[in-house]
């Protein structure tokens, strides 16, 4: 396969991973097209969460264990969760860059969330809260929190 087939095929996961979030009620930008390698979504006027720290980041970081559980709840886990990848709009999280997301049915699957809190839990315990990994990994995984 050539490079473009890879890009276009990259291109309508993304549309599909972001069709499942917004059916879940996750917080992530509406996508309204695909068209080989161009995607056309929502747009936020927000910055990056590395380039725009929460004003209360016990309240930001809990608000997104709860849009992190959502997605867990469609299926999926994003994968490369950080703060390069979450926008502060408003106060609020806003999950983007759902290209390598995978099913929850794929092999070690719990590998990929782990990371996903490893880096969750570094840039809010930078900024103050006390987050055990291990707990976090657990709560969102059995859903319990």
């Amino acid at each position: 396969g050539s490079k473009l087939t890879v890009i276009y095929t990259w291109a309508k996961k993304e549309y599909r991973n972001l069709l499942k979030a917004r059916d879940a009620g996750i917080r992530s930008p509406i996508p309204y097209a695909v068209y080989k390698n161009i995607l056309v979504m929502e747009y936020f006027p927000a910055y990056l969460l590395h380039e725009d720290p929460p004003q209360r980041p016990r309240e930001f970081y809990e608000k997104l264990i709860k849009e992190m559980k959502k997605v867990l709840d469609a299926g999926l886990v994003h994968t490369d969760l950080s703060e390069f990848n979450v926008l502060n709009y408003n106060e609020e999280p806003i999950l983007i860059d759902f290209s390598q997301a995978v099913d929850l049915r794929y092999p070690n699957v719990q590998r990929f969330l782990r990371r996903d809190v490893r880096n969750v839990v570094r840039y809010f315990s930078a900024r103050g809260l006390a987050l055990d990994e291990d707990q976090e990994f657990e709560k969102l995984w059995t859903r319990k929190a």
